[in-house]
């Protein structure tokens, strides 16, 4: 395995599998080997003081291609974490509990749990998570129940190449400043 450009695998509590693709050669995901689900979350909440300065975001998409097209629009950001990817809604909500993004990009349809209720449910359990949802289908209505349920903001799929980073990035508050008021 040592020897693939196109497969990493390094070993700590859990193991995290780098899977490289040319086009893209940040690909990856952490394989829980012999370690419970509380040790690979405590592993990520450590990842995530480590890394306080970036968004953390989940990608949810039930096509892989599609997963693999967003992290690479988002990899050049030096800000922006890819920390999980999902491929339905279910898993969305089980990952924003283990990984803890700031953000979940998310298609509204998808098999098993689609990105309407999946919304619904991280916004009621994780209410300072934001959800930016994305669609193939440009109806009105979609995109506004992605909304009621409560994403941020729903984008056309065709539009995220050039309007994913400008949405995470206005979904995201502004993080504030350590300076003390020196008032009188």
């Amino acid at each position: 395995m040592e020897g693939d450009p196109f497969l990493t695998v390094s070993d700590g509590p859990c193991r995290v599998v780098n899977l490289a693709q040319p086009a893209c050669p940040s690909v990856g995901m952490i394989v829980s080997r012999g370690c419970s689900v509380q040790a690979a979350v405590m592993t990520t909440r450590r990842q995530v003081m480590e890394n306080e300065d970036k968004v953390r975001v989940l990608l949810v998409d039930d096509q892989f291609i599609v997963r693999q097209t967003l992290r690479c629009i988002l990899q050049p950001y030096p800000n922006i974490e890819v920390v999980g990817e999902a491929s339905d809604g279910k898993e969305a909500v089980a990952y924003v509990g283990m990984f803890q993004p700031a953000v979940v990009v998310m298609d509204i349809h998808m098999k098993h749990m689609d990105g309407i209720t999946a919304a619904r449910i991280i916004k009621t359990q994780y209410p300072h998570v934001h959800v930016v949802g994305f669609s193939a289908d440009g109806k009105d209505y979609t995109a506004n129940a992605m909304q009621q349920a409560g994403a941020f903001e729903v984008l056309q799929k065709e539009d995220a190449m050039k309007n994913l980073y400008a949405a995470i990035q206005r979904a995201v508050p502004a993080v504030p400043s350590n300076v003390t008021d020196n008032k009188a």
